[in-house]
């Protein structure tokens, strides 16, 4: 008999797997850093770190991820890329299911 492997995934670890998945599209700078929301998470039950904020919700893990945007790329087809592509990283990397919001903090 196999010893049973129990795995947890922080929301720090998806959070990681948001802001590198969101850099890989063409047209995203980078994300919007909040330093202040990592001292007020912990009193909200919310992780955000990087510019990605992490929220269980019934079930469910609700990403919203704040980026800085290329200047002169079409923002629909850069924010609909960066969302497929965030939903698809975290589903390989760790088969969970995610709702993605992304917020344009700047254009650069």
């Amino acid at each position: 008999m196999e010893p049973e492997i129990i795995v947890e995934i922080t929301p720090a670890a998806y959070a990681d797997i948001a802001r590198r998945a969101v850099t890989e599209v063409e047209g995203v700078v980078g994300t919007a850093r909040d330093p202040l929301f990592g001292i007020f998470g912990r009193f909200t039950g919310n992780y955000k770190a990087g510019g990605v904020k992490v929220k269980p919700v019934d079930g469910k893990l609700n990403l919203s991820v704040d980026v800085v945007l290329a200047h002169g790329k079409d923002i629909w087809k850069t924010l609909s890329a960066a969302r497929d592509r965030i939903t698809q990283r975290v589903k390989e990397m760790t088969n969970t299911d995610v709702n993605v919001e992304i917020a344009v903090k700047a254009i650069s």
